[in-house]
C-alpha cells in the first residue's frame, strides 16, 4: 500500500467520523464536508492503486525488454556460428533444415494418421 492509498483510506474514515457527527448533531453542513472528505478518500486511494498497478506494469515491461535482448543476442550468437557452415555447405544445410522440419511436424502432429471422413451427399 503506497501513501496515496493510505491518505485516502484516512480521508474516508475522518469523513465517515464527520458525517456521523452531522448526523447526530443535525448538521448537514458537517455531513456534506464530511461526503466531500469521503469522495476525496476514494479519489485518492483510487490514485495510489493506479500508481502501483503502473509500477508493477512498468517492472513487468522491463523485464520482458530483458528478456527480449538476451533471446536476441543468444539468436545472433547462433546464427554467427551457423553462417559459416552455410555459406560452405548450402546442400548439407538445406537438408538439415528439411529434416529439423519434418521432426517437428511430426511432434506437433503427434505422429497418428488423420482420418477424415466426407460424408456423401444423398
Amino acid at each position: 500500500m503506497n501513501e496515496n492509498r493510505a491518505d485516502g483510506a484516512a480521508k474516508v474514515a475522518l469523513g465517515q467520523f464527520e458525517s456521523a457527527v452531522g448526523e447526530a448533531l443535525g448538521d448537514s453542513r458537517i455531513q456534506a464536508k464530511g461526503a466531500a472528505h469521503q469522495v476525496g478518500g476514494h479519489v485518492q486511494e483510487a490514485a495510489g492503486l493506479a500508481q502501483e498497478t503502473i509500477a508493477q506494469v512498468a517492472g513487468r515491461a522491463r523485464k520482458a525488454a530483458s528478456t527480449f535482448g538476451e533471446a536476441y543476442g543468444r539468436a545472433s550468437e547462433i546464427a554467427g556460428k551457423v553462417d559459416p557452415f552455410v555459406q560452405e555447405k548450402p546442400y548439407a544445410a538445406l537438408g538439415l533444415a528439411l529434416a529439423a522440419g519434418l521432426l517437428l511436424g511430426l511432434l506437433i502432429a503427434g505422429g497418428q494418421p488423420k482420418i477424415v471422413y466426407i460424408k456423401q451427399k444423398t
